[in-house]
């Protein structure tokens, strides 16, 4: 899932609100580690953020891209930007570059449960773009009357709704009741990896697998092309977060099973997850720009003018 924080507070490594310390950064970023970091994440996050404003401003300008499909594309633009500058700005800039800034640790609690609850609704909303590809598919009649501009933009409000009260249940229970509350603290906490990290990947692989079976002997199985297209742009997204989310994952399966990692091998192995963490959040604009060529004419539309 996407935790609060990179740093631990308590027996939990997904309860890691920020504590009275930077936790692993621990003043200005000095060694060649630390700056070497701070700069894949930049060149990463940076044009990743860009990118995904781009989406959103491309498909609320352009009547072309208003479809049931660039709508889901830009709402998940939408979660990817706000992570992207929210965690951005926790983990690269406050605390690899502000050396104090721990005296203001509600500052940074907010910034970063504001980014996990992006992060949860960016991991559902790839969810919702699958299994609105997944119906098209499938039920191309029944999908294109159930899934309308409206009902993606309905769905997506719950989404968000959904998400921003369990991460706040997660919040209270796992930080503000960790420490008299500690057998709930750490239920909760697997339950929250669950929830945000395991049924996601869930719902696609069933999804998936559904979905080869349906249209294995199926007409709709040789649609037109641009069905196809676009139907390997959702899987290369839906590759790509499988590939960028599941190291972290793992991480975070394995810190609730043990409480103190601090082998060399593992701090890289945290590293190589904070900057695919990244990746993820950053990669969908330009496998929009790959896969789809009505996309890509309405950015050189925009470029032009």
């Amino acid at each position: 899932m996407m935790n609060i924080s990179e740093n631990s507070t308590n027996s939990t490594e997904n309860a890691s609100i920020p504590p009275s310390n930077n936790g692993d950064y621990t003043g200005p970023c000095s060694t060649s580690g630390c700056r070497a970091v701070a700069v894949i994440i930049s060149l990463i996050a940076i044009p990743g953020a860009l990118a995904n404003l781009l989406v959103c401003v491309r498909v609320a300008a352009d009547p072309r891209l208003r479809t049931p499909t660039f709508t889901a594309l830009a709402l998940l633009a939408l979660a990817d930007f706000l992570f992207i500058i929210l965690k951005y700005n926790s983990v690269v800039v406050l605390h690899f570059f502000y050396n104090g800034f721990a005296t203001t640790p509600f500052s940074l609690l907010v910034m970063d449960s504001l980014a996990t609850i992006s992060g949860a609704s960016s991991a559902y909303h790839v969810v919702l773009l699958y299994s609105f590809r997944y119906f098209k598919l499938v039920y191309p009649l029944k999908g294109y009357l159930w899934f309308t501009v409206k009902k993606i933009l309905a769905i997506s409000g719950g989404v968000w709704l959904g998400c921003t009260i369990f991460i706040s249940a997660y919040i209270v229970t796992v930080y503000v009741m960790a420490d008299s509350h500690p057998l709930l603290a750490f239920v909760f906490n697997i339950i929250t990896t669950i929830v945000m990290a395991v049924l996601p990947l869930l719902i696609i692989l069933i999804l998936h697998f559904m979905k080869t079976a349906k249209l294995k002997h199926s007409i709709a199985a040789t649609r037109a092309d641009v069905t196809r297209i676009m139907s390997r742009m959702v899987t290369a997204i839906v590759i790509v977060y499988i590939i960028t989310t599941t190291p972290a994952n793992i991480r975070d399966i394995v810190s609730l099973g043990f409480q103190s990692l601090d082998s060399p091998a593992y701090k890289v192995f945290e590293e190589i997850c904070r900057v695919l963490m990244f990746v993820n959040f950053a990669a969908n604009p330009f496998i929009y720009l790959l896969f789809s060529s009505q996309f890509r004419e309405s950015v050189s539309t925009c470029l032009v003018c």
